[in-house]
């Protein structure tokens, strides 16, 4: 700006500022410029000077350089004029003038002054809209926004204004930084500046109409700054999109929720057939949850009542979490046909109430936007009971020791088995009845210096001198016969040597214990007590020579056999080598 000073004049003053095309004014880029210029006194003669006025941005249209006198201000409005009151030059209205000679512009580089504005939005999902993958919310619900503006050049930016235009069917609440005020649908924020490398954000939420005009609704904003002396105008605008939807339209879909309780035995309580299990057993649990369509579902609450008396185990798909006596399985999105089997045993306590005592197993399915609630609930029932109500029944055990001889021993009648002898055995057990069996035992001690071996059904387990068999299931009238044989050993001088064999049957459930056991006796015996008197002897010659009861023949030993009196046959043989045995025996009728 060209100014001249009259020597005769004191200081004098005027203000210039610049008027954008839209009537807004622009603020220097010099922080600390005003619009108020003052021209000073000179000791020559009458001077004109050059002087700076400020750098200034223009935009594009016409932009107006105002200059005001200060007397011509106070003219217009008195009431800013804060000199004395006897100042005649003002009042008179013949003031002093400024003399502008001439405006001088030139363009120049505001290198460093560079503001930038980013605007973002935040929902909780998001879906594919028009083939691209969209930000949405659902009607009726919250979301959030944030703009940060930044000061990216090396110089301050003062005389910031940021505005923004909300989206169309929203309301803006909870700002970090209120807004200064709005103009129609525009909201807007004064800052005195801002410095390099700082950041402001501002943050707040809108939430969405439950009712949209169309669906998905696009729900579009737009903020800018302004300010003046920027040397990069790409950053100062930005612009975010979210799309309002109903999720109906998206993700109504049918959730199928099924229950299923497997127990061993169903009984009839109350008139009904049910599922029942006994005091301290499992039973199993079965829960599918399914999508049967058409959408990809979104977020699926199941829940499950613990009941009472019961302890849960063992799931293959643990929960969630719990609260009380619930537990929560959540599934993020199931896609349609889509299907999650949830299994566990239920633990029942060895004691319960009463019984017959009702476990209810209550589940449920939550999904706001299922099209069919029909199908959401499931509920089962099992009976606790008294484990003698269904397993409570007569297991009974026989023991058959088959040995080739008997003799008289200590005045009784004794089965017999030479050293080195065989003998067999057989184990006999029934369900009497009246109900079926589970987990029988079955066991037999071995006794000492025997070898058992030839097993029709080998034992389940052996430990130390006793073999087990366990039997999972009896029906009832159902008999199982074990078979075995028992070698003696050669090894046994102190004879008769007596062998007890003693076998037995455990079942928690056996309603009669007084048939539950065997005990027997079997004495080897050396070889000699089975031949002490000679019968007869005969010579071995050529001819095989054959024992009978036929009197034309060379020894009859019948009559001996008949009376069980131990028989020996001697038989002198002349000549050395293999002789043939062979036996001819005969019964008679009685």
């Amino acid at each position: 700006m060209d100014t001249k000073n009259d020597l005769d004049q004191p200081n004098e003053s005027y203000y210039l500022a610049v008027q954008y095309p839209d009537g807004t004014w622009a603020f220097p880029c010099d922080p600390n410029l005003g619009s108020w210029k003052v021209v000073p006194d000179t000791l020559v003669s009458d001077t004109t000077g050059l002087r700076y006025a400020g750098t200034f941005y223009f935009k594009s249209g016409v932009n107006q350089i105002t200059l005001n006198h200060y007397a011509i201000i106070v003219k217009d409005y008195p009431d800013l004029w804060i000199g004395p009151s006897d100042s005649a030059s003002i009042i008179n209205g013949s003031p002093n003038s400024v003399h502008v000679s001439q405006i001088v512009m030139e363009k120049v580089a505001a290198d460093g002054y560079d503001l930038a504005v980013t605007y973002s939005a935040k929902t909780d999902a998001s879906l594919p809209i028009n083939g691209n993958v969209e930000q949405v919310v659902p009607a009726g619900k919250t979301y959030s926004y944030q703009i940060d503006v930044e000061g990216l050049g090396t110089q301050t930016k003062n005389d910031i204004k940021l505005w923004m235009i909300p989206p169309d069917s929203t309301r803006l609440s909870n700002y970090n930084i209120p807004p200064d005020g709005a103009d129609s649908d525009t909201l807007y924020w004064n800052f005195y500046e801002v410095n390099p490398g700082q950041k402001i954000s501002i943050t707040y939420d809108a939430e969405v109409a439950s009712v949209l005009p169309v669906t998905p609704f696009l729900l579009f904003s737009e903020c800018a700054i302004e300010s003046g002396c920027e040397n990069n105008t790409n950053n100062n605008t930005a612009e975010t999109t979210v799309y309002a939807i109903n999720l109906p339209d998206y993700f109504g879909t049918d959730i199928n929720l099924t229950q299923n309780v497997q127990t061993d035995t169903s009984l009839q309580i109350n008139g009904n057939l049910a599922p029942v299990v006994p005091a301290g057993k499992y039973f199993t649990v079965e829960i599918q949850v399914e999508n049967k369509g058409p959408k990809t579902s979104s977020e699926v609450m199941l829940w499950l009542v613990q009941p009472d008396s019961v302890k849960l185990v063992n799931f293959n798909i643990p929960p969630d979490n719990s609260s009380g006596d619930t537990l929560f399985w959540r599934f993020d999105s199931l896609t349609p046909g889509q299907l999650i089997d949830i299994t566990f045993q239920a633990g029942v306590t060895d004691t319960v109430p009463y019984t017959p005592f009702p476990l209810p197993l209550i589940s449920r399915v939550n999904y706001p936007y299922d099209t069919d609630t029909g199908n959401n609930a499931a509920q089962d029932t099992v009976y606790v009971i008294d484990p003698f109500t269904i397993w409570g029944t007569d297991i009974s055990l026989t023991q058959t020791i088959r040995t080739d001889s008997t003799m008289e021993i200590g005045g009784n009648k004794e089965q017999v088995v030479p050293v080195g002898g065989r003998f067999n055995y057989a184990l006999h057990v029934r369900n009497q009845g009246p109900n079926p069996a589970q987990d029988v035992i079955v066991w037999i001690i071995s006794p000492d210096t025997v070898q058992l071996h030839n097993f029709n059904i080998p034992p389940s387990r052996i430990s130390g001198d006793t073999l087990f068999w366990v039997f999972d299931n009896l029906s009832l009238g159902q008999q199982v016969d074990i078979t075995f044989q028992a070698d003696v050993s050669h090894n046994l001088y102190n004879v008769p040597y007596r062998l007890p064999v003693i076998s037995g049957l455990d079942y928690i459930y056996d309603t009669n214990a007084s048939n539950d056991s065997a005990d027997d006796t079997v004495y080897v015996v050396d070889t000699g007590y089975f031949a002490t008197t000679v019968c007869d002897t005969i010579n071995a010659g050529p001819d095989t020579t054959r024992i009978s009861r036929d009197p034309n023949q060379t020894v009859v030993i019948a009559d001996v056999i008949e009376r069980r009196s131990r028989c020996a046959v001697q038989v002198r043989a002349d000549e050395p080598g293999y002789y043939q045995i062979m036996v001819n025996t005969w019964n008679d009728a009685n």
